[in-house]
């Protein structure tokens, strides 16, 4: 049989396997402090959760299609007694349990076990100092079990009018534009109904089922740039689904139309092979999908302002 405990560290192992697979890197379970070989398994897991994000960061900054990072800045506002006076909507959206997180929930709350000691550490200097300024890495929880370390920014600032004394947590997080979008809807469809403003007839997407498949078709797309585009009922039934769901849910997601996708993707590779390649302009057109050279040369011109030709003078 198998102890509380035991079947705790089985879950979280569990969820941390599913949050890889689903391509979200560098969340941790958090040490139980046993000393056994499932806590062993979970060491493992949270390195090889560790290395996979600084390992598929890098590669996806090599594929252009995927390389335009954004920052995504999360802050944190507490009152004078450590507890949570403003939280805006990133912040939420990284512990993902954002609706169940009051005002005046106390900040330690949010905390894994092993950060609960370095943040009193952190009060304590803030309570002795007439100022403080300082960056350190906090563990926070979520409610699936699983931790994720934050590199964050906490500034102590005092409201001398009122005699009041506020924390600012800040962090950054780098984050690929294309998955920014991802997780910005999934937040969205998480609010509560009455949050929710009026869905019109082109915001088709209603579950995480519905966002997996477009993220199928997106990347099916970008390893067929060579190829012809598939019309739309082809794509539909390709990934088994309705023209009308296809259409309205890529744009919905990615906030243009596949075709439009395609065409800027086809020639933001021409744009690369143009400038460290000697492959000729035609051969990069044809590479690349087009169908003619004029076809390429014109859709070029329309995107940057300037021909292939003089690109590649």
């Amino acid at each position: 049989m198998l102890r509380e405990i035991d079947k705790v560290r089985v879950r979280q192992a569990y969820q941390l396997l599913l949050e890889i697979a689903e391509g979200r890197f560098g969340y941790q379970i958090d040490r139980s402090g046993e000393d056994d070989e499932l806590e062993m398994l979970v060491v493992l897991l949270n390195l090889m959760s560790e290395e996979m994000q600084h390992t598929l960061l890098y590669y996806s900054m090599l594929h252009t299609h995927d390389s335009t990072l954004e920052f995504v800045k999360k802050v944190i506002v507490l009152d004078q007694n450590f507890s949570i006076y403003y939280m805006n909507t990133d912040a939420r959206q990284l512990l993902g349990n954002g609706n169940a997180i009051k005002e005046n929930t106390s900040f330690s709350t949010l905390l894994s076990r092993s950060s609960v000691a370095d943040w009193k550490q952190i009060a304590g200097f803030i309570l002795t100092s007439e100022s403080y300024e300082g960056i350190h890495s906090l563990t926070f929880k979520f409610p699936n079990g699983l931790t994720k370390k934050v590199h964050c920014s906490v500034v102590s600032i005092r409201d001398q009018r009122q005699e009041n004394q506020y924390v600012l947590i800040t962090s950054f997080e780098k984050k690929l534009s294309s998955a920014l979008l991802e997780d910005d809807l999934k937040f969205q469809m998480q609010q509560p109904k009455k949050q929710v403003k009026v869905i019109d007839k082109s915001q088709v997407l209603k579950n995480e089922q519905d966002i997996r498949m477009i993220q199928k078709v997106y990347h099916y797309l970008l390893e067929h740039l060579e190829e012809p585009t598939p019309s739309l009922h082809t794509l539909a039934r390709l990934f088994g689904t309705n023209e009308n769901k296809l259409k309205y849910g890529f744009k919905q997601l990615y906030h243009t139309s596949v075709f439009r996708f395609v065409t800027a993707e086809r020639l933001k590779k021409a744009c690369l092979l143009i400038q460290n390649t000697t492959v000729d302009l035609k051969s990069i057109s044809h590479l690349c999908g087009f169908k003619s050279y004029p076809h390429f040369s014109k859709a070029f011109k329309e995107r940057y302002g300037y021909s292939p030709l003089r690109l590649r003078r």
